[in-house]
């Protein structure tokens, strides 16, 4: 990142002086500070000079220009320029759930005012002369408390520019009924910024041992019933909590005055109670504290109580104010106006992210690859994608599996200072083609070749056994079908092969003789049968009588067309046989 190099040399100049200083014994503390003031000024400059170049300046109302909070303000939005095509909207905000912020609305209700809680018989919120107790003749409640100023706000002190800080400074009052109670204002931006130069003053108290020394030591005129005492004492307490796109941003406090403790691990600065100078002028620097962020920030949240120890003072000496304590019991920071001084500030606007972006075009049921490439911010980058159907994905090109449908999808990018981009991808999903394949005739020893038509599609691929013949039992074949987007699906048909023989057979042995002259054969096996034999012997009978000797054959053919034969002989038996006795007589010649 840029600035880097110049952070590191920042901070290491600074601790070699500041080591150089404290050897040689010259390390006074006010001086120390000073220079960790400049160089953490100095490195914050570095940093964003480096990175940005659009700056904001926030002014408070000075009588001409500015920004101006009334009284009854409660949220208001004031657009900031940055530079040449750069604003930002800064909204400012009172959070206040015990309704304690010092404004109008914070005097109704009262909780220790009259009975109707508008407290309106009281004119002008100071003592009224001539009566010890501080109410005006006939009147019950909201005065003879520790909120002196119950029914208007003390010398005008109300969360407004153009106050009695000055025209320069939001004045933020508030006045609490114990040291749990706080009253928020919170900033919030538009476009992620970088703060600095926010000055927060008059951070001071007002002790309890003070109230009592002003009213009997060295007394006030008129001096203060002992009854009201709590509510003139104070400790401001300031808490500031930042937050951007990357969660929580610690605040960086500097210029911190002598009279500030700070409690840097809850980001919390207040007053030193324990000084009898701690109520300070709001321009004094002992009370001033300055703060700044090192990561952008898109809220700003500034927490304003009274300090614990206040609590612990008054709960310490209850007998000082035996109303409040006998009437309502140990007090826990109960207290009067206070108020604190808000300057303006500076910021720096985060860049405009530039961005190229991977935009998907897929078949319905397939993967789409999607991306997004961001310029102008300070790497690495961190990428938050959302999308239909609850898709997210912390990946720079994600894959989204399965994509049944188009839809846009936005990725919030965000770079290593904090800074944010936002944009989109798209992904658009073509249809799948529809295919269909008509056709049921089957292969058999009769049908050598049948139809099958593909639909639903431009083109068509069929697929299947080689030139579509095959001894198996059945053969099957698949089309691929293209649309004209090129989207393609797949069908498949079964094509069988049924060329299975018949088993043929002949019964019957009986063969031809004299007395037998004609003899039955019947076949078996088949559907049809075709029978052949001796002397152009014919038949297509299951069964035949042959009346001649020889050899008969026999086609069978079954429903399929295939067929087998089988051949049966015939013999004839027909020769004659004598059988007796042949007698010879022998004569001898007669001689003459």
């Amino acid at each position: 990142m840029r600035g880097t190099f110049f952070v590191e040399l920042a901070i290491n100049v600074a601790f070699l002086i500041f080591y150089k200083m404290k050897k040689n014994s010259f390390a006074h503390s006010g001086y120390a500070r000073w220079l960790l003031n400049i160089t953490f000024t100095l490195l914050l400059s570095l940093k964003l000079t480096s990175n940005f170049a659009q700056t904001g300046n926030f002014n408070w109302w000075s009588g001409t220009a500015g920004y101006q909070w009334a009284a009854t303000d409660v949220s208001k939005t004031f657009v900031v320029s940055c530079g040449t095509g750069c604003t930002v909207n800064v909204t400012m905000t009172i959070i206040d759930p015990n309704n304690r912020n010092g404004d109008p609305n914070r005097l109704t209700p009262h909780p220790f005012g009259d009975a109707s809680g508008t407290c309106g018989w009281l004119a002008n919120g100071g003592f009224t002369a001539g009566n010890a107790n501080g109410n005006p003749a006939g009147a019950t409640g909201g005065f003879n408390d520790p909120w002196d100023s119950s029914c208007s706000i003390e010398g005008g002190v109300q969360t407004q520019t153009g106050g009695v800080y000055g025209n320069n400074f939001l004045t933020f009052a508030m006045a609490s009924l114990n040291h749990l109670e706080n009253v928020t204002i919170r900033f919030t931006f538009s476009k992620p910024v970088f703060l600095s130069s926010f000055t927060i003053g008059d951070i001071d108290g007002r002790t309890l041992q003070q109230d009592r020394n002003d009213n009997f030591v060295t007394p006030t005129t008129p001096p203060l019933d002992v009854r009201e005492l709590p509510g003139n004492s104070f400790q401001d307490e300031v808490t500031i909590f930042a937050s951007g796109p990357m969660g929580n941003v610690p605040v960086n406090f500097s210029a911190a005055g002598s009279l500030l403790i700070q409690d840097l691990a809850n980001q919390t600065v207040r007053s030193v109670y324990n000084n009898t100078t701690a109520n300070l002028n709001a321009d004094d620097a002992r009370g001033t504290i300055t703060v700044n962020t090192s990561d952008a920030i898109t809220q700003l949240d500034i927490v304003y109580s009274n300090g614990e120890e206040d609590a612990l003072a008054e709960q310490a000496n209850p007998s000082w104010y035996s109303w409040w304590s006998n009437t309502n019991g140990a007090t826990n920071g109960v207290s009067d106006d206070h108020a604190i001084r808000i300057s303006g500030f500076t910021f720096q606007a985060c860049p405009d992210f530039a961005f190229t972006q991977t935009n998907a075009t897929v078949c319905s049921g397939s993967t789409a690859n999607i991306g997004v490439t961001a310029a102008n911010g300070t790497a690495p980058y961190s990428y938050n994608w959302t999308g239909p159907n609850s898709f997210t994905s912390t990946s720079q090109n994600p894959a989204i599996p399965n994509v049944t449908s188009s839809g846009t999808y936005t990725v919030q990018v965000i770079d290593s200072n904090g800074c944010t981009g936002t944009t989109t991808a798209s992904v658009t999903v073509n249809p799948l083609p529809t295919p269909s394949i008509t056709g049921t005739n089957n292969l058999t020893c009769t049908v050598t070749s049948v139809n099958r038509t593909a639909t639903g599609g431009g083109t068509y691929s069929w697929s299947g056994p080689s030139s579509f013949t095959s001894t198996s039992a059945s053969i099957n074949a698949t089309v691929t079908v293209t649309n004209t987007n090129g989207c393609t699906a797949t069908a498949t048909t079964s094509v069988t092969s049924d060329t299975t023989p018949p088993t043929a057979g002949i019964t019957g042995t009986n063969n031809l003789t004299c007395a037998v002259t004609s003899v039955n054969r019947t076949a078996t096996g088949g559907g049809t049968y075709s029978w052949s034999g001796p002397s152009s012997f014919t038949s297509t009978l299951a069964s035949i009588n042959a009346t001649t000797s020889g050899i008969y054959t026999v086609t069978v053919t079954n429903a399929n067309g295939c067929t087998a034969t089988a051949t049966t002989s015939v013999t004839s038996d027909t020769e004659v046989r004598i059988r007796g006795v042949v007698q010879v007589h022998l004569h001898q010649p007669q001689q003459v």
